[in-house]
């Protein structure tokens, strides 16, 4: 048998299978909380902490022109500098009233190890919400390192962005294993969630299919979600394809349920429950494999572990 890896987070290859995992999986939970009368009482403040204060900004290009601390327009290699933001373009506007950023013409932003590039981008450097027309985009300081291009990205405060029309991949420069394309795109990294809209996955240059709605992890903490599917040839099953989905019940239980394909033999569902306590843990596996095309039948498998300190 031999494998081969495909670039990291291959998230276009669950497009074979997704559709069986989306109708084995359903997850609910409610919270029922008794109530109790008490008596009025005046809420407590809500204390609101400030918001970080911005650094200076300093300001470089060949020439300047308008009025210090009111506007300012910076022409020919203009680069503006602030925190750990840095602005490169032809032409750069300033405007200190509304802390406002304008730039056109092969405009440049970088914003910690993260790199933007675009015609046109808008930023208010207090907010951090802008947008930038035509981009190219790499986010390179995180878990799950992402890059792509579209029409337009907006920038909704720290470390949250949508963008529109275009699309993006995981895999190195120059190795696009895998891709998608996407009405619209949502990261939110402070809640560790990426939300593809109308999203096409394709494959080595094949369409794999066409979902209206898909959302990932976009770091490695414990989710619920899709976790990164694997590829490989064995000279006795062909093709297998295996896309994990992560159920993080509780901080004690969790279960992987992982769709499998296997181009001899047909798809396969396989399931990993385990638990954890102080004085016991143990794990039961389940493997489902309904049609097996080459003995004509169904077939399955099930294995349970328990172990406990007396």
């Amino acid at each position: 048998d031999w494998s081969s890896d495909v670039c990291s987070s291959d998230l276009a290859q669950l497009g074979m299978i997704v559709l069986s995992t989306f109708s084995l999986v359903a997850h609910a939970q409610v919270q029922v909380q008794g109530q109790v009368p008490v008596s009025p009482r005046k809420p407590a403040p809500v204390v609101v902490a400030p918001p970080k204060e911005k650094g200076p900004m300093s300001i470089d290009a060949e020439r300047l022109e308008g009025v210090m601390d009111i506007e300012m327009t910076a022409r020919g290699r203009a680069e503006l500098r602030q925190d750990d933001m840095t602005i490169f373009g032809e032409v750069l506007r300033m405007n200190e009233e509304y802390r406002r950023i304008d730039g056109e013409g092969g405009v440049r932003l970088e914003m910690g190890n993260d790199r933007f590039s675009g015609n046109r981008l808008r930023m208010e450097t207090s907010t951090s919400v802008g947008s930038f027309t035509e981009p190219t985009y790499q986010f390179r300081g995180q878990d799950r390192p992402i890059r792509g291009s579209a029409e337009l990205m907006q920038f909704q405060g720290k470390d949250r962005y949508s963008i529109r029309r275009g699309s993006f991949t995981s895999c190195e420069p120059g190795r696009d294993d895998w891709y998608v394309d996407f009405t619209q795109l949502d990261l939110d990294y402070e809640e560790g969630a990426g939300t593809v809209t109308n999203a096409q996955i394709h494959f080595k240059d094949a369409t794999l299919f066409t979902l209206p709605w898909l959302t990932f992890p976009l770091e490695s903490r414990r989710k619920t979600g899709f976790t990164a599917p694997s590829y490989y040839q064995t000279t006795r099953g062909g093709t297998e394809i295996e896309t994990p989905f992560y159920w993080n019940i509780a901080p004690e239980r969790d279960l992987m349920l992982t769709p499998h394909y296997i181009s001899s033999r047909g798809y396969q569902l396989n399931s990993d429950f385990r638990y954890i306590d102080r004085s016991y843990k143990g794990n039961l596996r389940v493997e489902y494999l309904p049609d097996d095309k080459q003995l004509k039948q169904t077939r399955s498998g099930r294995s349970e572990e328990h172990t406990s300190e007396l």
